[in-house]
């Protein structure tokens, strides 16, 4: 299905049943990923001073920060900025995947992918400043006359409600 179509269905049923957001308006878009494989050392150097926000899962903790901490095990970590978002995830002993999203350079470039952006609801620990929920974008790739998930993207925290 074209995405002018499921656009046009999508805001048809939402209008029906009188609820916005039952279908997603998806929006076109293309996306540079690079994938890599990083010791946990490497980590560091790879997030540097180049993200505003971010979020990182420790054995131990939950943190809201744009900042790696030292002398914990990281599990996972989202980090964004106005043009790109990376994510880390521990794959096994001290080896992680690196995955950088970004709309102006990378290694793989993918073109005629459609998105929407959802809301979640943060923790109230986690909360600053009045943010009180993550914005992630969510990615999709046409595949034999269907749409498929390709990408989760985290974007931001924000105080917007839906």
């Amino acid at each position: 299905m074209n995405i002018d179509k499921y656009n046009a269905l999508a805001k048809d049923i939402n209008n029906s049943y009188r609820c916005p957001d039952l279908l997603p308006v998806m929006k076109t878009s293309l996306l540079y990923i690079t994938t890599k494989t990083v010791a946990g050392s490497e980590l560091a150097n790879e997030v540097g001073t180049n993200y505003s926000q971010g979020w990182q899962l420790y054995t131990d903790d939950l943190k809201t920060s744009p900042v790696l901490q030292s002398g914990c095990t990281l599990l996972e970590a989202e980090f964004s900025n106005e043009k790109s978002s990376l994510k880390i995830k521990l794959l096994h002993d001290d080896k992680y995947q690196v995955t950088r999203y970004s709309s102006e350079s990378g290694d793989i470039k993918f073109e005629s992918l459609v998105y929407y952006d959802q809301l979640v609801k943060i923790r109230r620990r986690l909360r600053e400043n009045g943010q009180s929920n993550a914005r992630y974008r969510f990615w999709y790739r046409e595949s034999k006359g269907r749409w498929e998930a390709m990408a989760q993207q985290f974007i931001e925290f924000t105080g917007e409600e839906k």
